[in-house]
This record gives C-alpha cells, structure tokens and sequence, in this order.
C-alpha cells in the first residue's frame, strides 16, 4: 500500500475521489491540501492543510486534484515535493488502468520517441514527465527510422532552426510554412506552433531528457518499405500504425482507411486518422494498452474481437 495527499479540493477532487475509493486497498490518504485562505479543518473525513503547512514527508506521493491548472498546480508543489513524487489524477481515469503497474512506468523513466504527436498525447494522458524531444514534433517516413538507429548520435547535438521554405510531403500544401528544424541532416516539423526558435529551444532542453536504457518508440506508417524499415529496429518497445495488415506483431493494423467517407472526414489525414484511433476509440475496444507497452509486457495490446 502507498500513501498520498490529494492537493485541490475543488470539482476535480469530486470526480477523483470515487475513483480513490475503488483503489482504497492499494492507497492510503493522508489529508488534503489546498491554496484556498478558508478551508474546512476535514474534507470527507480526511484532515485538510495549506501547501506551506502540509507533511509531505509522511507521505509516499502527492496527487494533484486539478484539472486546466495542472501546470501550475504542478509548480506550486513540486517547490515541497519532487516531480517523481506527484501524480495527476486524470491518471486514474485511464483505460485498464492498474496502480502498481502505473507507479512502475512513472518509475523506470521512459523516453517516447515518435514521429507524430502519438507519444505525447500518451505521455500527457498517463501524466508522465516528458522526457523526450519529440513530443508535439512531426518527422517523416525514412529520415524517422534513422533517427531513431542513431537516436544517442543524433541527440548529442543541438537541433539549429532549418528556414528553407519547401513544400513538406503529404499536407497537400496546406503548410508549406511550418516551422522547421535540423538535427544533423534529419528534418523536424513544428505542427503545432509559429515559433520555430522556441521550438528549437525547447527541443534542445529535453534532448537532455532522454534515458537511452528505456526507450520506446512509436510510428505511424505511410508506405510498405517504411514498414519493412521499421521492424528492422533494433528496439524492443516499439509501436507502428498502419492502415494494412501486416505479418509484423509490432505493427497494429488501424482498419477503415480504405473508406472513402472516413477519408472526407479525416481531411485525407492518414496520421491523424491513425492516432485517433488508437487514442479516442469511438465504437471499438482500445487496441493498446499503453502502461504494458511501455513498460514492455508481453502482452501489449488489447485485440478486438475479430
């Protein structure tokens, strides 16, 4: 059994705490802690604290009851508690989720490396620290694959912002204008924002992140030949999202991408098509089980019935 103080006892303390309740032979709490100038001496029985007040040393780990601000709530705490030593409750809302298995991923520090935004979406719903550069960064079919044969060569170097305005392959030019970054002579796109030198910047943060003993490695798939490169690397976790069966026990087969209608909805993204699926499932079992893949299990996805 672990213990733990909640921090936050407003709407998201409501919705976690049933969720506690159902783990209450696994996690003993402590008391709750809050920022509020006024507060009730117990909440729901538990003895309650101001931050600056609370025994977090009598406690295993803090979980932090906050939702839209979880950043700063993170910032707040971790000035009395280490990051490792806080957990976001949306955790306990994950599919299959199982606390020793969980507190064994937070635990062993494994770095995502991922061509699309999948790793850290999954990293962000399993509330884990990111301690990768990839995270929110795009990098296309082969250039992928040898980055991640040559992750450590290629992450000992700083990533210098690459301005050459070229039509990038497979947005259909809808963002010819993506910011852009140059690792040696592998390119990185920044889907997700118009401030490539801050980009560049954050990437050359996290590089530093990276703990080469316990990698993952997840891709989604545009054509057979990345298929065939892909199985080839020499990872044990690693994660590719095609849209064909493959023989590959390491590829997961994302049906209905031969839909023309799934097709208009998706706006002919594949990737994003693909990552929804395995993300969001709308009408069908989740395919994977993301704390057993990460932490290596032998049985890493939840197949759907054929």
């Amino acid at each position: 059994m672990i213990s733990a103080y909640i921090f936050g006892a407003g709407q998201e303390y409501e919705k976690l705490i049933s969720v506690i309740r159902l783990h209450s032979s696994e996690i003993l709490i402590k008391g709750v802690v809050t920022t509020r100038q006024y507060y009730a001496a117990f909440v729901d029985g538990y003895p309650t604290y101001a931050l600056s007040d609370a025994p977090f040393a009598e406690s295993d780990y803090v979980i932090l009851a906050v939702g839209a601000g979880w950043q700063e709530a993170m910032q707040s705490v971790s000035r009395y508690v280490s990051v490792g030593r806080i957990i976001r409750s949306k955790v306990f809302l994950t599919p299959f989720f199982d606390l020793a298995e969980y507190l064994r991923l937070k635990d062993s520090r494994c770095s995502i490396l991922s061509n699309f935004c999948l790793g850290g979406i999954v990293s962000d719903q399993l509330g884990l620290e990111f301690l990768s550069p990839t995270v929110n960064m795009v990098c296309l079919g082969e250039e992928f694959i040898k980055f991640v044969n040559n992750f450590e060569e290629y992450l000992s170097v700083d990533m210098v912002e690459y301005k050459d305005e070229t039509y990038i392959p497979r947005t259909r030019g809808t963002e010819t204008f993506m910011g852009k970054g140059l690792v040696r002579d592998v390119t990185w796109y920044f889907r997700h924002s118009r401030q490539p030198a801050a980009d560049v910047k954050k990437w050359n943060e996290r590089r530093h992140r990276v703990n080469p003993d316990n990698i993952a490695v997840m891709m989604v798939l545009f054509t057979r030949d990345e298929v065939e490169l892909f199985e080839k690397i020499p990872v044990k976790k690693k994660l590719g999202l095609f849209f064909e069966p493959t023989e590959y026990e390491d590829i997961l087969y994302i049906p209905g991408w031969d839909n023309m209608g799934i097709r208009f909805e998706h706006e002919f993204r594949w990737a994003g098509y693909a990552q929804k699926y395995v993300l969001y499932p709308v009408g069908h079992i989740l395919p994977v089980n993301w704390m057993k893949f990460l932490n290596g299990g032998e049985y890493l996805r939840v197949k759907e019935p054929v």
